[in-house]
């Protein structure tokens, strides 16, 4: 027998017995995949503009978070659960911890691509609870902000930028 056999029995063995322990069919990740939806981040902010989205749980409808949590599971597949306020995302809060742990990388330069997720902290446009949104073709594009708890897009600037994860 050699150390290829051993190890693929091995891994065979353990996914199984996680799939059994986990009541599903597929190894545990940092978080459950849940199912996507849109195949781009351009086609989920279409579908929403407009509308004020809850989060993947139906809850906290125009929140700025709950666009996240909603573009999280529907685009990336990233099942998501309560990661704490739109602050609580930047490197290193709770939110920021569950991004690293499915894959996002943190930057802080202003280099943005399609689907960016940009923090913001505490500042004179924002709350001590931050802001949040999807930057996609020069714009930002968020919900609760300036009073406006539906989807919609802005290019000006917001104060408190903290930085951005990418996919």
């Amino acid at each position: 027998m050699t150390l290829k056999n051993v190890t693929t029995k091995t891994m065979t063995t353990a996914m199984i017995a996680g799939a059994a322990v986990l009541g599903t069919g597929s190894m545990a990740s940092a978080s459950p995949e849940a199912e996507k939806k849109f195949s781009s981040i351009g086609d989920f902010l279409n579908h929403y503009k407009g509308q004020s989205p809850a989060n993947s749980q139906g809850r906290y409808q125009g929140e700025c978070v709950s666009l996240i949590s909603r573009a999280l599971e529907e685009v990336h597949g990233v099942d998501h659960g309560a990661w704490g306020e739109a602050i609580d995302y930047q490197s290193g809060g709770s939110g920021g911890t569950k991004m690293k742990q499915n894959g996002f990388t943190w930057h802080t330069d202003q280099k943005f691509e399609n689907g960016d997720i940009l923090v913001w902290g505490t500042g004179n446009d924002t709350s001590a609870y931050g802001h949040i949104g999807i930057y996609y073709e020069g714009q930002v594009w968020h919900q609760n902000f300036n009073n406006n708890r539906t989807l919609h897009t802005y290019d000006g600037l917001i104060d408190g930028y903290l930085g951005y994860w990418r996919a």
